[in-house]
């Protein structure tokens, strides 16, 4: 059976990492808002549909997110292959979930009012059912992985700990192979996210000329390894979190970084804050 402890650990982590999402959220869809304001089309479809592109970016991000957080927990706590793990795990990521998710639909509902928008819940529900059926897929992995290793052992207190970025390990002879594959989805989430920072640094006042033309160089590198027909997604990784180490202060890009940080989640990357 597994620890009590590790979903009510995770749910805390996951609870206070999507409550601290909120506001650059808040900030990206007003910049949006704004933009679309200036163009006579702040109150209209293409404003409702921008809003809910936003959401449901950050609906996959936070399934992600949630499977990460039980994983970390269960990494340091210990789990034993069982019957009923995977069906557990996938039980506490919905669980976790949905009432960010039920804020994100009322954030939508509001810029909606008065406006026409066919089946607008069911948008944002596909993007969120797509994303648990991936992550889903990833927890069968995981349990597959660890009872495989625990019957060719006979060791049940080594296990695996298996995510989208790659592997963490635990036990005596532990092993794993790291997951190269982006898919088509999360590779437009990440070129949009970066070109909304790119452009949001080069108006931006925080940064000297030499340190501007340094973050936008670790920007254009993450988006030609993203535009890569195989990226490297340890390298990506490496240059996002420069990017994040890098911008996470400047005040004026927030809300684009907060776009960054949603898409670098659909990869298992968590961006500093």
């Amino acid at each position: 059976m597994i620890d009590p402890q590790i979903f009510e650990i995770s749910q805390r982590l996951t609870i206070a990492s999507l409550e601290e999402r909120w506001g650059p959220l808040e900030d990206s869809i007003a910049e949006s808002i704004y933009d679309l304001t200036d163009q006579g089309m702040g109150h209209s479809s293409v404003a409702v549909g921008t809003v809910a592109h936003i959401c449901a970016t950050e609906a996959r991000a936070a399934v992600q997110l949630a499977w990460q957080n039980i994983w970390r927990v269960a990494l340091n706590i210990g789990v034993e292959p069982s019957e009923d793990l995977a069906p557990q795990l996938k039980a506490a990521i919905r669980s976790q979930t949905e009432e960010h998710f039920r804020r994100l639909i009322e954030t939508v509902e509001l810029r909606q009012r008065g406006v026409s928008y066919p089946e607008l819940h069911t948008q944002l529900r596909k993007a969120r059912d797509l994303m648990l059926a991936q992550v889903e897929a990833e927890v069968d992995l995981a349990v597959a992985s660890l009872k495989r290793k625990t019957e060719r052992e006979g060791v049940p207190s080594v296990f695996q700990f298996y995510a989208p970025v790659g592997a963490v390990l635990s036990g005596a002879n532990a092993s794993a192979s790291v997951v190269q594959h982006l898919g088509a989805q999360q590779k437009s989430e990440l070129t949009t996210a970066l070109e909304r920072l790119a452009d949001a640094i080069e108006r931006a006042d925080e940064f000297r000329d030499q340190a501007k033309d340094d973050v936008m160089e670790l920007v254009q590198e993450a988006r030609g390894e993203v535009d890569r027909a195989r990226p490297n997604r340890l390298h990506l990784a490496s240059v996002l979190l420069g990017i994040g180490q890098a911008v996470q202060t400047a005040g004026s890009v927030a809300p684009a970084y907060g776009l960054l940080k949603s898409a670098a989640a659909l990869i298992g990357v968590q961006l500093p804050q």
